[in-house]
């Protein structure tokens, strides 16, 4: 009885079976890969898997989740970015890992800005999550190689934004639209035709990304978003 106790006592220490994962990814498959791989995870005492962000949002309000898994990606939509700062912003106690197979410098800038405690490339073999989830939970933070390898080439060093300026001052994800379209230098009638919005509806989000910023022109809003990375030039 006193061995059965002392192996119940280090589980506890230990935190296995434990954490209550959660995973948003509008892939089905991917969702079921990961349930399958987490059952044999000692961690892990839960998954719960979503595809729709409005009922991953739900969920994440009303329940106890330690690690929260989002693809950036989300129908064709980069609402995984939304539900990566929500999460940081209500739920401080939620470690978020991103997950995704859209790698680059301008997503991996923006999740550092949020706040994010990992990101892992979808390239990745799915047994790196296990990983990511264990040196997260014990209060690390980690990414995959390809996503050090960005980092350490355009020597990105990005401090987290304050949950309090998080919640007033950082972009949403139609701003972060215009914000790009802009630095192309594009008209905002054009940009009312790819985003497929009203003219005015354009010029307002164009008013508020110049007061988030505190920019006041084109060239101070190139600077800016190009200095955070926000924007990439390409040779397209």
């Amino acid at each position: 009885m006193a061995v059965i106790i002392a192996l119940n006592s280090i589980k506890k220490i230990m935190g296995k079976g434990n954490l209550n994962v959660v995973v948003l990814d509008d892939h089905p498959l991917i969702l079921t890969g990961l349930r399958d791989v987490f059952k044999r995870n000692q961690l892990i005492n839960k998954t719960t898997t979503f595809e729709q962000p409005e009922e991953f949002k739900n969920f994440i309000s009303t329940n106890k989740v330690d690690i929260a898994i989002i693809d950036i990606r989300i129908f064709k939509s980069d609402v995984g970015l939304d539900m990566a700062k929500y999460v940081v912003v209500k739920k401080p106690n939620t470690k978020v890992i991103i997950y995704s197979g859209n790698v680059n410098i301008s997503y991996i800038t923006e999740c550092l800005m949020i706040g994010v405690n990992g990101f892992i490339s979808k390239d990745s073999p799915i047994r790196e999550l296990g990983k990511a989830i264990e040196v997260i939970h014990n209060g690390g933070t980690y990414n995959s190689k390809d996503v050090n390898e960005i980092i350490s080439v355009h020597s990105l060093i990005v401090e987290p934004i304050s949950v309090e300026k998080l919640k007033e001052n950082i972009l949403t994800r139609r701003e972060l639209d215009v914000l790009k379209l802009v630095c192309k230098g594009l008209e905002d009638k054009d940009i009312a035709v790819i985003l497929n919005i009203a003219l005015l509806t354009v010029r307002t989000h164009r008013n508020k990304v110049l007061v988030k910023t505190n920019t006041h022109n084109f060239r101070e809003l190139y600077l800016y978003a190009t200095r955070n990375r926000l924007y990439v030039e390409s040779n397209d």
